[in-house]
């Protein structure tokens, strides 16, 4: 062998060898994401071998026709059950296990837990209902040795009928001191054909209840599978201004002699003594009179009520003092026009600030328990020459 031979010979080997110990790193992968980048690659050849080796291999394969089943409307405190079918569809034996369930009123048994290929078996679920009203939706895990589908979950739906429908809160309209004010509700049941009240007890002063039967297609009741429906008609009287809570004590009897209870939250709220009305009022705010120069009048109507119709009212204070105020009797049903003005010479004054705001106080002069105030905020600046 030549000594040219040789030497080739040589930087060959010596090429391979260099190349054999050469690493490449993957485009665009930090190093910090490599140990990421190598589980991703190694789930996509796990996925392609198992997709190659279905072909040649006896592997299972879990199909379920149906995942869900509504039960509907169900008895409360009582049971039903569903059978889930699963079907093997691969070649090989498919093995099922019962795991778990998301409520302890819920169990499953299965049939069979090795189902061959080609057949099937049966996951029998057991509900049983728990306080009347409830929907549910409660599911049954399985645990399968389908390398596709480790874990199948089917679920049940429905919802539990209820004894007896009533709101928790009802509330009255906003009325003055001296009036009866009146509210009406309906309950109902979606067990027993036949309901009566046999008492409904308030601590509102003046407080009264009547109850008629009430119609289900007239109600919008149909929708609920409702058996019987009443109409409660309510009412008091206030003793005090502002806002008022009561509680009303329901109880009831249906056609097989077992009485029902419900507590209903009772609230309204009693306007003010003098009350003040114009589009330009924010309930919350008052009146947002804005921003002036001096030099021009500018002027507020707004119409004042009071609920005892022979009081005759008066401005009993204006905040700030640089504003003005008049108020006039517009006729016998309590009503007043009040008057808020700024003065043509009215002198730079601010008092739109969260810590300076204005106000107008109405009332009785002879009865300083009998009055309002209506909070006003705005700037006047003095005008440039």
């Amino acid at each position: 062998m030549s000594i040219a031979f040789a030497t080739g010979v040589c930087f060959l080997l010596a090429g391979v060898g260099l190349a054999s110990i050469v690493v490449y790193k993957p485009y665009g992968v930090r190093d910090s994401q490599r140990a990421e980048y190598e589980n991703i690659l190694s789930d996509i050849r796990l996925k392609a071998e198992l997709s190659r080796s279905k072909v040649t291999s006896e592997l299972p394969t879990a199909f379920v026709p149906e995942a869900v089943h509504v039960f509907g409307n169900m008895a409360p405190h009582s049971s039903d059950t569903h059978q889930f079918r699963i079907q093997n569809t691969g070649s090989g034996p498919l093995t099922l296990d019962v795991v778990g369930t998301s409520c302890k009123c819920a169990t499953g048994r299965l049939t069979k837990g090795i189902v061959p290929p080609g057949e099937s078996t049966e996951l029998e679920v057991t509900w049983n209902t728990g306080q009347p009203g409830e929907e549910y939706d409660q599911t049954v895990l399985l645990k399968t040795n389908d390398p596709e589908h480790p874990q199948i979950e089917l679920t049940i739906q429905g919802e539990v009928y209820a004894e007896l429908v009533a709101p928790e809160q009802v509330g009255f309209a906003k009325a003055d001191l001296s009036d009866v004010v009146k509210s009406g509700f309906v309950i109902y049941s979606q067990l027993y054909k036949e309901l009566s009240v046999v008492s409904c007890d308030c601590d509102l002063p003046g407080f009264e209840w009547s109850v008629e039967p009430a119609s289900i297609e007239k109600m919008d009741l149909l929708h609920a599978e409702t058996k019987s429906a009443l109409n409660l008609s309510i009412q008091c009287k206030p003793a005090k201004r502002g806002e008022f809570t009561g509680t009303a004590k329901l109880t009831l009897i249906n056609e097989l002699g077992s009485m029902l209870e419900r507590s209903i939250t009772l609230s309204g709220k009693v306007r003010a003594s003098i009350n003040f009305y114009d589009s330009e009022i924010y309930m919350k705010s008052g009146l947002d009179m804005g921003t002036f120069t001096s030099g021009k009048r500018h002027e507020f109507a707004i119409v004042v009520r009071a609920d005892e119709k022979d009081r005759d009212l008066e401005v009993l204070r204006v905040e700030p003092p640089e504003v003005k105020a008049t108020i006039k009797r517009l006729g016998k049903n309590g009503a007043h026009r009040l008057l808020i003005y700024i003065p043509k010479d009215c002198p730079t004054v601010v008092f739109n600030l969260n810590s300076k705001r204005g106000y107008v106080e109405v009332g009785d002069p002879n009865d300083k328990s009998y009055s309002n105030w209506l909070p006003i905020y705005g700037a006047v600046a003095k005008a440039e020459l």
